[in-house]
């Protein structure tokens, strides 16, 4: 799973998992790819970048309900 996080390398690290998620799922370099392919890498990487914000903030509402 891709993190998210603000750092000096985040535009480096998102290209490269971008990169790995077009070969995983199309079994192509980005270059080769359309634009509806593109869309949908991209469309499941903020799918998956939304799931674990809302997971994260989900666990940080019960935890001050709790107190």
């Amino acid at each position: 799973m891709f993190e998210f996080k603000k750092s000096p390398d985040f535009r480096e690290n998102f290209k490269r998992v971008f990169s790995e998620r077009c070969v995983e799922k199309y079994s192509r370099d980005p270059k080769d790819l359309d634009y509806h392919e593109l869309y949908d890498v991209l469309g499941t990487m903020v799918r998956d970048y939304a799931n674990v914000l809302g997971k994260k903030c989900k666990e940080e509402v019960k935890e001050n309900n709790n107190k």
